[in-house]
């Protein structure tokens, strides 16, 4: 049994040794020369904001973006009332990637449905958040395009 458990502990630690951290700008093969904001809208404006550890100038191939992204809030359902009862959000941000002559366009989306809250100010703030993280999404996503662009 001692047998079985130091191999299991072995095998486990030894299998570790190669992680590195998908998000971290150590280690990737370009820069981010410079980023246009197209519609200059607070989506726009936090992914660019995310991408600024990745703008610190190196011996790497500089890559320009070009952003423009759109949200639309809708309303999916109505209680008997006509009140919005579920609301959804739609972000949608279209990339363009320029490296040398090259371009490539890419499309990012993400929606997410809620439910309404009576206290305005709370669901001010929670329609934030989600904001927030649904842009969060598409930067995530974005980085993970990048890092395989050749």
């Amino acid at each position: 049994m001692k047998k079985i458990v130091y191999a299991f502990l072995i095998l486990l630690l030894t299998g570790c040794a190669g992680y590195k951290p998908i998000f971290s700008n150590k280690g990737i093969g370009f820069h981010i020369g410079h980023i246009k904001n197209i519609d200059n809208d607070n989506i726009s404006k936090q992914i660019i904001k995310n991408l600024n550890p990745y703008t610190v100038k190196n011996e790497k191939p500089e890559i320009r973006l070009e952003i423009k992204s759109n949200k639309k809030e809708n309303i999916v359902s109505r209680d008997n009332k006509g009140d919005p009862q579920i609301h959804e959000i739609k972000i949608q941000t279209n990339i363009k990637i320029i490296k040398n002559t090259q371009i490539k366009e890419l499309e990012f989306k993400e929606n997410f449905s809620f439910n309404n809250q009576n206290n305005k100010f709370e669901f001010s703030q929670y329609k934030k958040n989600i904001q927030k993280n649904l842009t969060n999404r598409i930067f995530e996503k974005l980085i993970i395009e990048l890092q395989s662009i050749k």
